[in-house]
């Protein structure tokens, strides 16, 4: 008995230290800055794009929109800051005013964080992960 509550115990801490760690806000915009690539598939209704998060706090979205035969290409800019574990991006400007206007708001939980992906869950409970896209040397 006593073997099987230390192996328990030694389980336990495996993996708690394999579980991301809380970060500050200023790590996560630190790593949070750059490209980042995401895809998301809602019963037919895919949603990809590229967002490029810059140290000037605005972030530029730039993706598409397919149902079926029918596509739709956005372009959106944004400010963004992170507040204790959630990502808020308001919308400047927009190609697509209809589908997502100026000054809409966006606030989505950082779940995890690191170099390589990042995932959260937005306002609507949808969760998503974004890949870090690696910069190309000339």
């Amino acid at each position: 008995m006593h073997r099987l509550l230390l192996l328990f115990v030694l389980l336990s801490f495996a993996s708690l230290s394999m579980a991301i760690e809380p970060q500050s806000v200023a790590d996560m915009e630190k790593i949070i800055l750059g490209s980042w690539s995401e895809k998301l598939d809602m019963e037919g209704l895919i949603t990809s794009g590229v967002s490029k998060y810059s140290s000037d706090h605005t972030v530029e979205h730039i993706g598409s929109i397919v149902a079926f035969d029918f596509k739709i290409d956005f372009r959106i800019r944004s400010k963004w800051r992170i507040e204790d574990d959630t990502l808020i991006t308001e919308v400047l400007e927009t190609n697509q005013p209809d589908m997502i206007g100026v000054g809409h708001v966006e606030r989505d939980k950082i779940l995890s964080m690191t170099n390589n992906n990042w995932t959260y869950r937005d306002s609507n409970g949808t969760e998503s992960t974004a890949v870090r896209l690696r910069e190309l040397s000339p």
